[in-house]
């Protein structure tokens, strides 16, 4: 009798730290290395094998349908993916979004994930890699209206540049305090500023931000850089204004000696989504994409707030379907709540379906949400 008491009182305390741990999850988080022959072909010593970590909703290895995907890339040298799975399960156990598979991006070494000579084919992975790849071992709805993408910071510029490049394979896109400053911030001039960022941008009116940016004298010295902002420029440039004849295989809107490089500047505009440059060269596209912005507390040196603002505006502007999130916080701050509002946005905007294995139509998302 008190051996089965103690063994009774073993068993309940096991079952009590099993469910506070969160090992009970019936979830899956599976990792996979993928060899990259796109990424491989980088000149800064970056790895081909490139490592993803995949959600699998509960329920997944029990039943035969198919799934919405949503991709995430995380801020600068990020990977992100171990402080999602609680809450996307919490999230599609209490119907805040449906089940859904998750794919988390090894960004470690800081990538914006763009195609160049310099830094490897990044949109190619994503594209033609890891997109069949997600297709072909899991149970996905390959279509860009069941295929999500969305990032933090730098992530989230990735996240709003890799669709507009490639038209046709996400149909939303999330960012959580996305860098949607780049290229703007440094090839604007003082009398372009906007009103509704003139407090920010009142800090150097006088200067511009490429002035500040040490490059070396080639690719060798990428990885000596100290600035992050430097290296974003260089990555940037690399893939819109490449130059094989350059020693960093690449033109920039500005001398060193702060004079603009018209030509280049007038090229960088049209890859800005908060200029009308840019705006007006991918309409179309972007007319396709459901967006979902987080502008989070406002902060002139800790968020990107500002940009954020403006962004939403110029997307409206344009026609395009764009859903503002105002979150509390600074840049990294609440990142697995804020992940959920754009995971719950963009599957909203999207009306996704659950599929059974044979193709038919089970029931919509807002139908389940009803």
């Amino acid at each position: 009798m008190v051996i089965n008491r103690w063994y009774q009182i073993i068993i309940t305390v096991m079952v009590i730290f099993v469910s506070l741990t969160g090992l009970s999850h019936g979830s899956k988080m599976v990792t996979h290395d993928i060899d990259s022959p796109s990424m491989a072909k980088n000149m800064v010593g970056w790895s081909g094998l490139r490592q993803v970590m995949v959600y699998l909703p509960d329920g997944y290895e029990s039943n035969n349908y198919s799934y919405p995907v949503i991709y995430w890339i995380p801020g600068w040298t990020g990977y992100e993916s171990n402080i999602y799975q609680r809450v996307l399960d919490d999230a599609i156990r209490t119907r805040k979004i449906p089940a859904t598979i998750a794919v988390f991006v090894d960004a470690h070494e800081g990538i914006l994930f763009l195609n160049s000579p310099v830094f490897g084919n990044g949109e190619d992975f994503i594209i033609k890699e890891l997109i069949p790849f997600i297709d072909r071992t899991y149970r996905t709805i390959p279509d860009m209206y069941n295929r999500c993408l969305a990032g933090f910071s730098a992530g989230g510029f990735s996240a709003w540049a890799l669709p507009m490049l490639n038209p046709g394979i996400w149909g939303a896109v999330g960012t959580n305090d996305g860098m949607c400053g780049l290229p703007w911030w440094i090839i604007i001039g003082k009398d372009e500023i906007p009103e509704l960022i003139k407090e920010k941008a009142s800090k150097w009116l006088d200067d511009n931000l490429l002035l500040h940016y040490t490059f070396p004298d080639n690719v060798n010295g990428y990885n000596n850089i100290n600035q992050f902002y430097a290296k974003i420029t260089w990555q940037f440039a690399a893939r819109v204004t490449p130059n094989p004849n350059s020693q960093l295989f690449a033109d920039f809107a500005m001398t060193p000696d702060g004079k603009w490089n018209a030509d280049i500047r007038e090229i960088w505009r049209q890859y800005s989504l908060l200029d009308p440059k840019g705006i007006a060269k991918h309409r179309e596209t972007l007319r396709n994409i459901s967006f979902s912005i987080i502008v989070v507390t406002k902060d002139f040196d800790q968020t990107n707030a500002f940009e954020n603002e403006h962004f939403v505006e110029m997307l409206k502007l344009a026609g395009v379907s764009v859903t503002r999130l105002d979150m509390p916080g600074l840049h990294a701050d609440y990142m697995p709540e804020r992940f959920i509002a754009l995971a719950e946005s963009m599957l909203i905007s999207l009306n996704v379906v659950s599929v059974e294995s044979k193709g038919k139509l089970a029931t919509t998302w807002g139908e389940m949400k009803r």
